[in-house]
């Protein structure tokens, strides 16, 4: 009786889009309940092992590679029409995890790997506590040494959000720009880096598009991202 009514006052279309909603956030939650991604300290011990105890005179090379192939993958899967569902539910969170060589924390957060500093002397001491460090000079026996650690983010809405899709772009080509074009079926956008002018991209939404046309070049210059790049 209850859905009768439902039916009668909101009509067919509205009461498809409440249950549409309500699949989505059973779904999520049957994902959440049946997650493999292990602990967070598990993937945090994992992703350090190869750097513990390793220390570095300088700012250590970016050790996040990007896979061209996945960044296709993701790109073709951005631009189907059939693959919504996808980005309503996974799309950002893929997304942050092939640009940022990240894992998926178990609150949908990122844990991906920094580097950070300290003061130390031969011994790998720092200096007392009681002084302000940036009073210590190398002439006071201290040193700095660099170390990769890690970190977790919360996961920006690149495809729904110009500002997040923006800021993607920034941190991976910082010296790239785009053009967008409004048209009767939506917004093209096309990527300008160093001279270069990127395809015209259209997928509807001016984010959307924006993360195409940054991941069309980045699947062809995987090695011209920015090392050390932020979510």
């Amino acid at each position: 009786m209850a859905a009768l009514l439902l039916y009668l006052k909101y009509g067919a279309g509205v009461i498809m889009s409440l249950l549409s909603k309500v699949r989505i956030i059973l779904e999520r939650k049957k994902q959440k309940l049946v997650s493999n991604y292990g602990s967070d300290a598990t993937i945090v011990e994992e992703m350090l092992r190869p750097y513990r105890d390793k220390k570095y005179n300088d700012v250590p090379p970016d050790p996040r590679l990007i896979d061209p192939s996945r960044i296709a993958a993701l790109r073709e899967r951005l631009a189907s029409q059939y693959s919504y569902r996808w980005r309503d539910l996974e799309a950002n969170n893929e997304i942050a995890e092939a640009v940022f060589a990240g894992r998926r924390s178990k609150n949908d957060g990122l844990i991906r790997l920094i580097y950070n500093s300290a003061l130390e002397n031969n011994q790998g001491h720092g200096p007392p506590l009681t002084v302000n460090p940036i009073s210590w000079k190398e002439t006071d026996r201290y040193f700095r040494k660099y170390y990769i650690s890690v970190a977790i983010s919360s996961v920006r809405r690149y495809i729904d959000d110009l500002g997040d899709a923006e800021h993607l772009l920034r941190s991976v080509y910082p010296s790239c720009g785009y053009t967008m074009m409004y048209g009767a079926a939506g917004r093209r956008v096309r990527l300008e880096c160093d001279g270069e002018i990127g395809p015209w991209i259209d997928a509807g939404s001016a984010a959307r598009s924006l993360i195409i046309a940054t991941f069309e070049r980045l699947e062809r210059h995987p090695e011209q991202a920015a090392a050390w790049r932020e979510p």
